[in-house]
């Protein structure tokens, strides 16, 4: 969908593209008819239409708050991750209130205790509301282990968060350095022959001489006269066969073309097999921009789940499929979309095409798209542009090669933090542990607090529970930010950027 994949048409000068390319919006009616690599390039400057452009596609949108008002979005719930606490704050509150109606009811009140503790509690308190509220002083000191353990949890999501954002800027930088330098070094021998082809036509030389040929043909001329001055001297019938030589001479004289002839001739073919070699190599240079704007879709496509709430199978299925368009073939987007191999060794969906014979993982999406670059990058750094006079010294083809390599090791490297931040959560051990102790702690505190402040204690521990049971929800939702999620990373939105920047480089 980001650009239309079809065999290059005839092409005009690439001054006309390039004159176009400047323009901000380029109306229909102005295009030129069959620009060089109009099909990639327009989709790409022009992408209002395409999928990716839609939210509902690609992002959920994120809540855009006000960070300088402190009140804004205080009291709303949209973000909050709610629905993982909802449950154990809803059971603690019950806990709670289900204790203080056996202290009010079910627990009768004696003087085992003495009146004095009844009397700090404020009312008229049973033995066992009595010995539970004594149990608070053993209860508060987990506070302090747990308060450290929330606080390192809190911090490791938050680092996994920024460094899955570091890595998505990461991409976008590196994609953007990488078609710029690809274009530079292809197009800059282009641009040196045709900066040759104006200078000699303003000076009104030719491009190749033909002094050899010039001369040969003087020389001939002059043997000719020579030869027919030297035969007017002889008799009548020598002069006869002279003059019938000299009308032979003229008529295969004729028939071979002048010097100007020749060398038109040899400009026109030069000049249309240069246009050749310029088309075949700015048709790989789409190519490659065409698979480096595939990388970020298919980033996307790894990195979020394959399941999606109200999309079935096939649902989600064109979905992917729709997000790449026509920038890549049928082939092409079958090998980068199936992640997974069938029994026969055909690329299949992640649970297999027939629904019932599992399908095995084989492949990865993103490096299906690196690979390809790696081989383009090579195409393109030694490309055979057939004129010696232009054609970039082989220590500058291999320098392109390298810088392009280089920047592509780092696309690997922005790809394999991102697939180790989803692929890796915390430790098990560590989790379970704190929500273990976590749940115990406010187990205890509940039942402590009823027992020694009654009623009025039930609102104040649920506002607690909910700070601390959220702390636990918010470093779950910073852990892995790769969800269709109003606080995760807005995956497509990246790849559209990436996409209006390769076509405005091109």
């Amino acid at each position: 969908a980001l650009a239309v994949h079809s065999s290059p048409p005839p092409h005009p000068s690439w001054l006309l593209l390039r004159k176009n390319l400047r323009q901000t919006r380029l109306p229909r009616a102005h295009l030129p008819p069959h620009p060089p690599i109009h099909p990639p390039i327009h989709p790409l400057r022009h992408p209002q239409p395409l999928p990716p452009l839609r939210p509902r596609s690609l992002d959920v949108a994120p809540i855009p708050y006000r960070p300088h008002d402190f009140f804004s979005h205080m009291f709303t719930l949209h973000g909050r991750n709610f629905s993982m606490i909802a449950s154990p704050l809803l059971l603690l509150f019950l806990w709670g209130l289900s204790w203080q109606v056996l202290f009010t009811f079910s627990f009768p009140s004696s003087s085992k205790y003495g009146a004095s503790y009844g009397e700090a509690l404020g009312h008229d308190a049973g033995d066992a509301q009595i010995a539970i509220a004594a149990l608070e002083a053993l209860v508060l000191p987990l506070s302090i282990p747990l308060s450290f353990l929330l606080t390192f949890r809190l911090d490791r999501s938050a680092v996994r968060f920024w460094d899955a954002r570091q890595a998505c800027g990461k991409m976008t930088e590196v994609c953007r350095a990488n078609v710029a330098t690809v274009c530079a070094g292809v197009l800059a021998p282009i641009r040196w022959r045709r900066r040759r082809e104006r200078a000699s036509e303003g000076e009104g030389k030719v491009p190749l001489p033909m002094e050899a040929g010039s001369a040969t043909a003087a020389a001939t001329a002059a043997a000719t006269k020579t030869k027919t001055a030297t035969t007017t001297t002889t008799t009548v019938a020598e002069s006869e066969s002279e003059a019938v030589a000299e009308a032979e001479l003229a008529t295969i004289s004729a028939t071979i073309p002048t010097t100007s002839t020749i060398t038109a001739t040899i400009q026109t073919t030069h000049s249309t097999t240069a246009q050749t070699n310029d088309d075949k190599a700015l048709a790989l240079l789409c190519e490659y921009a065409k698979w480096l704007t595939v990388f970020p879709i298919a980033v996307e496509h790894f990195l979020r789940p394959h399941k999606r709430t109200g999309w079935d199978d096939e649902t989600f299925r064109k979905k992917r499929r729709f997000h790449i368009g026509r920038l890549l073939s049928d082939d092409d987007a079958r090998r980068v979309l199936m992640e997974c191999d069938d029994r026969d060794g055909n690329p299949a969906w992640f649970d297999g095409e027939d629904g019932i014979h599992p399908a095995a993982r084989t492949r990865d999406p993103p490096l299906v798209v690196l690979h390809r670059l790696r081989e383009l990058a090579f195409d393109l750094s030694y490309f055979d542009y057939r004129d010696p006079r232009t054609a970039p010294h082989p220590q500058a083809q291999a320098a392109l090669c390298r810088q392009l390599n280089t920047q592509l090791d780092i696309l690997y490297g922005a790809y394999g933090t991102m697939e180790r931040i989803k692929s890796l959560p915390l430790p098990f051990v560590y989790a379970t542990h704190l929500r273990t102790f976590l749940l115990l702690y406010l187990v205890l505190w509940n039942m402590t607090s009823v027992a020694h402040f009654g009623w009025i204690a039930l609102p104040c521990l649920f506002v607690a529970n909910w700070s601390l049971l959220g702390i636990e929800a918010a470093s779950v939702e910073c852990e892995r930010p790769f969800d269709w999620n109003r606080n995760h990373l807005t995956l497509g939105k990246f790849a559209v950027g990436i996409a209006r920047n390769v076509g405005q480089t091109l």
